[in-house]
């Protein structure tokens, strides 16, 4: 149950993001995954990766230095054997020489070889910032937006967001039309937007996450109704947060943490690494606490 948040101003005034991202990650703890980094084959995308059996080197959030960022959320209720590994779609996106609406255009009349998944591409250039939106669920939709606007994205059918996925937009966008959308204000928007990211509310009862979980039992639907997931009685919950605030086409920041197991099989830990990576004239990463995700 991953969740994504987006702001996007692309005609913003000097001192305001043009561009502000909150996602987390729900997956099982033993998943095995790396934390994000810069990828050695393309080292000017940095994003986590998938390192499950057959699906290695997938990812489902990452962004690269010319301005493109993308996410991948599965949908719940529908997986197949013999489908193709879901993961690809987003360094796809990245890597693709023709812009963001000509190759979601190739990917709609190939997305039914995969299973269920939301798409969101994003393209922030000097003269805009394009928002789309794939799903293969139900009749094959695809979404477009420019201009300034909201956007929340969840494990659900296109247009039928789930109650926490309303919920969150609503706080999603009372800390950006705070001071957290100024420049000058970067801390407090990290800290607001750490803080929506690590909501643990219910937002239960739900119809349409009962719809997509109808095979769950009603204390995992209850615990998927979250933000912030945590459901060690499943070992599943939020493995990773992000956040990404950018003030042009060339300069932005990006705060990421992830959780899991200090190695695959053993007995769950409680801990947390992050990174934090500003790109301008440099790129660098470095060490970044983050005491107050800890569960």
């Amino acid at each position: 149950m991953c969740v994504i948040f987006l702001y996007t101003n692309p005609d913003a005034e000097a001192g305001q993001f043009r561009l502000i991202l909150a996602t987390n990650r729900d997956e099982s703890y033993k998943r095995p995954a790396k934390q994000a980094h810069f990828w050695d084959e393309s080292p000017t995308i940095i994003g986590g990766r998938d390192m499950e059996p057959g699906r290695e080197g997938g990812t489902w959030f990452a962004m690269s230095r010319k301005g493109r960022l993308a996410a991948l959320l599965n949908v719940m209720g529908g997986t197949s054997a013999h489908a193709k590994g879901r993961g690809s779609l987003v360094p796809e996106y990245l890597a693709a020489g023709c812009d963001a609406g000509a190759h979601l255009s190739g990917l709609h009349s190939r997305a039914h070889e995969y299973s269920r998944f939301n798409l969101l591409a994003v393209d922030v250039r000097r003269d805009g910032i394009d928002v789309h939106q794939l799903s293969n669920t139900g009749d094959v939709g695809r979404t477009h937006a420019s201009g300034q606007g909201f956007h929340g994205v969840g494990n659900h059918w296109l247009g039928r967001p789930t109650r926490k996925v309303s919920a969150g937009l609503s706080r999603f966008a009372g800390v950006v039309e705070g001071p957290g959308r100024a420049t000058a204000a970067k801390e407090e928007l990290v800290d607001g937007l750490l803080a929506l990211l690590k909501w643990d509310e219910k937002h239960y009862p739900d119809p349409v996450l009962e719809s997509l979980a109808s095979n769950s039992s009603p204390e995992k639907r209850q615990a998927l109704s979250s933000v912030f997931i945590s459901f060690p009685g499943a070992a599943y919950g939020t493995r990773a947060v992000s956040c990404r605030a950018a003030h042009s086409h060339e300069r932005s920041r990006m705060c990421l943490a992830s959780r899991g197991l200090v190695t695959p099989g053993t007995e769950l830990q409680q801990y947390w690494t992050a990174t934090r990576a500003m790109f301008g004239d440099a790129w660098r990463s470095c060490h970044w606490p983050l005491a107050p995700c800890v569960r």
